[in-house]
Protein backbone atom coordinates (compact mmCIF):
# COMPACT_ATOMS: atom_id res chain seq x y z
CA UNK A 1 0.00 0.00 0.00
CA UNK A 2 1.40 3.41 -1.03
CA UNK A 3 0.38 6.38 1.14
CA UNK A 4 0.90 10.11 1.60
CA UNK A 5 1.32 10.76 5.31
CA UNK A 6 -0.07 14.29 5.66
CA UNK A 7 -1.20 17.27 3.56
CA UNK A 8 -2.40 20.53 5.14
CA UNK A 9 -5.36 21.82 3.15
CA UNK A 10 -6.05 24.84 5.33
CA UNK A 11 -6.24 26.08 8.89
CA UNK A 12 -7.41 23.20 11.04
CA UNK A 13 -7.93 20.92 8.02
CA UNK A 14 -5.50 18.07 7.26
CA UNK A 15 -5.60 15.21 4.77
CA UNK A 16 -3.87 12.13 6.18
CA UNK A 17 -3.00 8.59 5.13
CA UNK A 18 -4.22 9.06 1.60
CA UNK A 19 -3.09 6.19 -0.53
CA UNK A 20 -3.57 3.41 -3.03
CA UNK A 21 -4.00 -0.15 -1.76
CA UNK A 22 -3.96 -3.58 -3.36
CA UNK A 23 -5.08 -6.94 -2.01
CA UNK A 24 -4.72 -10.42 -3.53
CA UNK A 25 -6.32 -13.52 -2.06
CA UNK A 26 -9.83 -14.46 -1.01
CA UNK A 27 -10.80 -10.80 -1.52
CA UNK A 28 -8.87 -9.28 -4.41
CA UNK A 29 -9.33 -5.55 -4.95
CA UNK A 30 -7.71 -2.21 -5.60
CA UNK A 31 -8.71 0.81 -3.57
CA UNK A 32 -8.17 4.43 -2.59
CA UNK A 33 -8.27 5.39 1.10
CA UNK A 34 -7.79 8.56 3.07
CA UNK A 35 -8.53 10.45 6.27
CA UNK A 36 -9.56 14.05 6.82
CA UNK A 37 -8.97 15.67 10.24
CA UNK A 38 -10.54 18.85 11.63
CA UNK A 39 -9.49 20.72 14.74
CA UNK A 40 -12.67 22.77 15.24
CA UNK A 41 -14.80 20.80 15.75
CA UNK A 42 -12.35 17.99 16.63
CA UNK A 43 -13.47 15.37 14.14
CA UNK A 44 -11.91 12.91 11.75
CA UNK A 45 -13.39 11.29 8.65
CA UNK A 46 -12.09 8.13 7.01
CA UNK A 47 -13.20 7.08 3.54
CA UNK A 48 -12.46 4.33 1.06
CA UNK A 49 -13.35 3.25 -2.47
CA UNK A 50 -12.57 -0.36 -3.35
CA UNK A 51 -13.15 -2.23 -6.62
CA UNK A 52 -12.47 -5.94 -7.10
CA UNK A 53 -13.82 -9.37 -7.84
CA UNK A 54 -16.31 -8.96 -4.98
CA UNK A 55 -17.76 -5.77 -6.48
CA UNK A 56 -17.68 -2.09 -5.54
CA UNK A 57 -17.55 -0.74 -1.98
CA UNK A 58 -17.89 2.87 -0.83
CA UNK A 59 -17.42 3.62 2.86
CA UNK A 60 -17.04 6.53 5.25
CA UNK A 61 -16.75 6.78 9.02
CA UNK A 62 -16.94 9.82 11.29
CA UNK A 63 -14.97 9.64 14.54
CA UNK A 64 -15.83 12.07 17.29
CA UNK A 65 -18.94 14.06 18.20
CA UNK A 66 -19.86 17.37 16.59
CA UNK A 67 -21.34 19.45 19.41
CA UNK A 68 -23.77 22.28 18.68
CA UNK A 69 -24.05 21.00 15.14
CA UNK A 70 -25.19 23.56 12.52
CA UNK A 71 -25.22 26.19 15.26
CA UNK A 72 -27.98 24.43 17.21
CA UNK A 73 -27.02 24.60 20.90
CA UNK A 74 -28.97 21.50 21.95
CA UNK A 75 -27.85 19.15 19.13
CA UNK A 76 -24.78 16.96 18.67
CA UNK A 77 -24.07 13.95 16.51
CA UNK A 78 -21.12 11.82 15.49
CA UNK A 79 -19.39 8.44 15.46
CA UNK A 80 -21.23 7.76 12.22
CA UNK A 81 -20.78 5.11 9.58
CA UNK A 82 -22.09 4.87 6.04
CA UNK A 83 -21.08 2.26 3.50
CA UNK A 84 -22.56 0.62 0.42
CA UNK A 85 -21.33 -2.57 -1.23
CA UNK A 86 -22.53 -3.68 -4.67
CA UNK A 87 -21.88 -7.36 -5.40
CA UNK A 88 -21.93 -8.79 -8.94
CA UNK A 89 -24.69 -11.35 -9.41
CA UNK A 90 -26.36 -10.42 -6.10
CA UNK A 91 -29.71 -8.57 -6.52
CA UNK A 92 -29.44 -6.96 -3.07
CA UNK A 93 -26.60 -4.68 -2.01
CA UNK A 94 -24.93 -4.63 1.37
CA UNK A 95 -24.82 -1.55 3.55
CA UNK A 96 -23.91 -0.18 6.95
CA UNK A 97 -25.46 2.91 8.48
CA UNK A 98 -25.62 4.41 11.94
CA UNK A 99 -24.50 7.05 14.36
CA UNK A 100 -24.95 8.77 17.69
CA UNK A 101 -27.30 11.69 18.38
CA UNK A 102 -27.34 13.82 21.54
CA UNK A 103 -30.04 16.36 22.39
CA UNK A 104 -30.55 18.65 25.36
CA UNK A 105 -28.18 20.67 27.54
CA UNK A 106 -24.89 19.31 26.16
CA UNK A 107 -22.07 18.41 28.60
CA UNK A 108 -24.46 18.77 31.55
CA UNK A 109 -24.86 15.03 32.09
CA UNK A 110 -28.61 15.44 31.50
CA UNK A 111 -28.63 15.17 27.70
CA UNK A 112 -30.34 12.26 25.93
CA UNK A 113 -27.95 10.03 23.97
CA UNK A 114 -29.27 7.68 21.30
CA UNK A 115 -27.16 5.26 19.26
CA UNK A 116 -28.41 3.21 16.31
CA UNK A 117 -26.27 1.05 13.99
CA UNK A 118 -27.23 -1.53 11.39
CA UNK A 119 -25.31 -3.65 8.91
CA UNK A 120 -26.65 -5.96 6.16
CA UNK A 121 -24.46 -8.15 3.96
CA UNK A 122 -26.39 -10.61 1.72
CA UNK A 123 -23.18 -12.35 0.62
CA UNK A 124 -21.74 -12.83 4.13
CA UNK A 125 -24.70 -13.13 6.55
CA UNK A 126 -22.44 -13.41 9.59
CA UNK A 127 -21.59 -9.74 9.11
CA UNK A 128 -25.20 -8.71 9.71
CA UNK A 129 -25.83 -6.81 12.94
CA UNK A 130 -28.07 -4.34 14.76
CA UNK A 131 -27.52 -2.12 17.78
CA UNK A 132 -29.79 0.43 19.43
CA UNK A 133 -29.56 2.20 22.77
CA UNK A 134 -30.78 5.25 24.67
CA UNK A 135 -29.27 6.39 27.96
CA UNK A 136 -32.68 7.35 29.38
CA UNK A 137 -36.18 7.75 27.98
CA UNK A 138 -38.90 9.09 30.25
CA UNK A 139 -41.05 12.21 30.42
CA UNK A 140 -39.02 13.58 33.30
CA UNK A 141 -35.70 12.82 31.57
CA UNK A 142 -36.76 14.61 28.37
CA UNK A 143 -37.83 17.73 30.26
CA UNK A 144 -34.70 17.64 32.43
CA UNK A 145 -32.45 17.31 29.35
CA UNK A 146 -33.60 20.74 28.21
CA UNK A 147 -33.56 22.28 31.70
CA UNK A 148 -37.35 22.54 31.85
CA UNK A 149 -38.63 22.53 35.42
CA UNK A 150 -42.19 21.19 35.61
CA UNK A 151 -43.76 19.65 38.69
CA UNK A 152 -45.02 16.21 37.68
CA UNK A 153 -46.19 13.25 39.77
CA UNK A 154 -43.19 10.96 40.26
CA UNK A 155 -44.98 7.94 38.77
CA UNK A 156 -45.56 9.95 35.59
CA UNK A 157 -42.13 11.62 35.43
CA UNK A 158 -40.27 8.29 35.67
CA UNK A 159 -42.51 6.26 33.34
CA UNK A 160 -40.62 4.82 30.38
CA UNK A 161 -37.00 3.65 30.55
CA UNK A 162 -35.46 5.89 33.26
CA UNK A 163 -32.18 3.96 33.27
CA UNK A 164 -31.99 3.47 29.52
CA UNK A 165 -32.44 0.57 27.13
CA UNK A 166 -29.97 -1.44 25.03
CA UNK A 167 -30.78 -3.99 22.31
CA UNK A 168 -28.27 -5.68 20.01
CA UNK A 169 -27.84 -8.66 17.70
CA UNK A 170 -24.77 -9.94 15.87
CA UNK A 171 -23.57 -13.31 14.59
CA UNK A 172 -19.96 -12.23 15.10
CA UNK A 173 -18.48 -9.62 17.43
CA UNK A 174 -18.56 -6.22 15.68
CA UNK A 175 -16.30 -3.22 16.42
CA UNK A 176 -17.80 0.18 15.59
CA UNK A 177 -16.56 3.80 15.74
CA UNK A 178 -16.32 5.38 19.16
CA UNK A 179 -15.12 2.16 20.79
CA UNK A 180 -18.56 0.51 20.64
CA UNK A 181 -18.43 -3.30 20.57
CA UNK A 182 -21.49 -5.38 19.69
CA UNK A 183 -21.17 -8.81 21.33
CA UNK A 184 -21.89 -12.05 19.52
CA UNK A 185 -25.50 -13.08 20.09
CA UNK A 186 -28.72 -11.33 21.15
CA UNK A 187 -28.80 -8.91 24.08
CA UNK A 188 -31.56 -6.90 25.74
CA UNK A 189 -30.87 -4.86 28.86
CA UNK A 190 -33.07 -2.26 30.50
CA UNK A 191 -35.54 -1.26 33.20
CA UNK A 192 -39.11 -0.41 32.23
CA UNK A 193 -41.18 1.79 34.51
CA UNK A 194 -44.95 1.95 34.00
CA UNK A 195 -46.61 4.44 36.37
CA UNK A 196 -44.23 3.54 39.18
CA UNK A 197 -44.11 -0.23 38.58
CA UNK A 198 -40.67 -1.46 37.48
CA UNK A 199 -39.55 -4.47 35.49
CA UNK A 200 -35.81 -5.01 35.05
CA UNK A 201 -34.65 -7.42 32.36
CA UNK A 202 -31.31 -8.71 31.10
CA UNK A 203 -31.45 -11.30 28.32
CA UNK A 204 -28.24 -12.44 26.64
CA UNK A 205 -28.25 -15.34 24.17
CA UNK A 206 -24.87 -16.25 22.70
CA UNK A 207 -24.95 -19.68 21.11
CA UNK A 208 -23.30 -22.08 21.37
CA UNK A 209 -21.79 -20.56 24.52
CA UNK A 210 -24.98 -20.19 26.54
CA UNK A 211 -27.99 -18.17 27.72
CA UNK A 212 -28.32 -15.65 30.55
CA UNK A 213 -31.68 -14.34 31.71
CA UNK A 214 -32.27 -12.07 34.70
CA UNK A 215 -35.80 -10.68 35.02
CA UNK A 216 -36.80 -8.96 38.27
CA UNK A 217 -40.08 -7.23 38.99
CA UNK A 218 -40.51 -4.49 41.55
CA UNK A 219 -42.57 -5.36 44.64
CA UNK A 220 -46.23 -4.46 44.17
CA UNK A 221 -48.67 -3.18 46.81
CA UNK A 222 -52.18 -2.09 45.91
CA UNK A 223 -55.07 -0.67 47.92
CA UNK A 224 -53.08 -0.49 51.13
CA UNK A 225 -52.19 -4.19 51.02
CA UNK A 226 -55.29 -5.68 49.42
CA UNK A 227 -52.89 -7.18 46.85
CA UNK A 228 -49.13 -7.49 47.31
CA UNK A 229 -46.49 -9.29 45.24
CA UNK A 230 -42.87 -9.90 46.21
CA UNK A 231 -40.04 -12.41 45.83
CA UNK A 232 -41.04 -14.36 48.97
CA UNK A 233 -42.78 -14.01 52.34
CA UNK A 234 -39.47 -13.11 53.99
CA UNK A 235 -38.30 -10.70 51.26
CA UNK A 236 -40.73 -7.87 50.52
CA UNK A 237 -38.05 -5.53 49.15
CA UNK A 238 -37.92 -7.22 45.72
CA UNK A 239 -40.56 -8.58 43.39
CA UNK A 240 -40.96 -11.94 41.65
CA UNK A 241 -37.87 -13.02 39.74
CA UNK A 242 -36.59 -15.37 37.07
CA UNK A 243 -32.84 -15.98 36.80
CA UNK A 244 -31.25 -18.45 34.38
CA UNK A 245 -27.62 -19.20 33.53
CA UNK A 246 -27.32 -22.01 30.99
CA UNK A 247 -23.90 -22.77 29.52
CA UNK A 248 -22.93 -25.17 26.76
CA UNK A 249 -19.24 -24.28 26.59
CA UNK A 250 -16.64 -24.96 27.83
CA UNK A 251 -18.60 -27.30 30.11
CA UNK A 252 -22.40 -27.76 30.16
CA UNK A 253 -24.10 -26.27 33.23
CA UNK A 254 -27.63 -25.26 34.22
CA UNK A 255 -28.84 -22.96 36.99
CA UNK A 256 -32.44 -21.72 36.80
CA UNK A 257 -34.30 -20.07 39.68
CA UNK A 258 -37.85 -18.68 39.80
CA UNK A 259 -39.59 -17.31 42.89
CA UNK A 260 -42.70 -15.33 43.72
CA UNK A 261 -45.18 -14.56 46.50
CA UNK A 262 -48.76 -13.27 46.32
CA UNK A 263 -50.81 -11.95 49.23
CA UNK A 264 -54.55 -11.28 48.77
CA UNK A 265 -57.16 -9.75 51.05
CA UNK A 266 -54.69 -8.62 53.72
CA UNK A 267 -53.23 -12.08 54.31
CA UNK A 268 -56.38 -14.16 54.03
CA UNK A 269 -55.03 -15.79 50.85
CA UNK A 270 -51.27 -16.34 50.36
CA UNK A 271 -49.17 -18.32 47.90
CA UNK A 272 -45.40 -18.93 47.72
CA UNK A 273 -43.77 -20.57 44.69
CA UNK A 274 -40.11 -21.53 44.37
CA UNK A 275 -38.36 -23.45 41.58
CA UNK A 276 -34.68 -24.27 41.12
CA UNK A 277 -33.08 -26.47 38.48
CA UNK A 278 -29.33 -27.17 38.40
CA UNK A 279 -26.98 -29.79 36.96
CA UNK A 280 -27.53 -32.08 39.91
CA UNK A 281 -30.95 -31.35 41.44
CA UNK A 282 -34.52 -30.18 40.98
CA UNK A 283 -36.34 -28.32 43.76
CA UNK A 284 -39.95 -27.16 43.64
CA UNK A 285 -42.27 -26.15 46.40
CA UNK A 286 -45.55 -24.32 46.69
CA UNK A 287 -47.18 -23.10 49.88
CA UNK A 288 -50.80 -21.95 50.05
CA UNK A 289 -52.96 -20.28 52.63
CA UNK A 290 -56.68 -20.07 51.93
CA UNK A 291 -58.50 -18.36 54.77
CA UNK A 292 -57.78 -20.67 57.76
CA UNK A 293 -56.19 -23.55 55.81
CA UNK A 294 -52.46 -24.01 55.08
CA UNK A 295 -50.98 -26.44 52.55
CA UNK A 296 -47.39 -27.14 51.53
CA UNK A 297 -46.14 -29.26 48.63
CA UNK A 298 -42.43 -29.97 48.16
CA UNK A 299 -40.75 -31.88 45.35
CA UNK A 300 -37.03 -32.63 45.47
CA UNK A 301 -35.05 -34.78 43.06
CA UNK A 302 -31.32 -35.43 42.85
CA UNK A 303 -29.65 -36.79 39.72
CA UNK A 304 -26.27 -37.17 38.11
CA UNK A 305 -24.50 -34.20 36.57
CA UNK A 306 -25.71 -33.26 33.08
Amino acid sequence: MATVSSITLGKGLTLQHCGLEFAVGMETYVGITGSLSLTDPPLSFTGAIRVGAQGLELSMTMNGVWKRAFGINWLAFGNGILSVAIKPGVPLFGFQIGGEVRIGDLDSGRELITKVYMGIDPLYPRRNYFYGSVNRASIGAILNAFGISVSLPKVLATSGFPNGLEVSFALDTIDLPGGLVIPHGFKLNGTMNILGYKLKALIFISMPSGIKIDIRMAPLKLAGGLLTMSASRSDSSTGPLLVADIKALPRPSVNVTAAGYVNLFYGMMKRDVFLQITNTQFIFWIRDKFFFFDALLKVYASYGSL
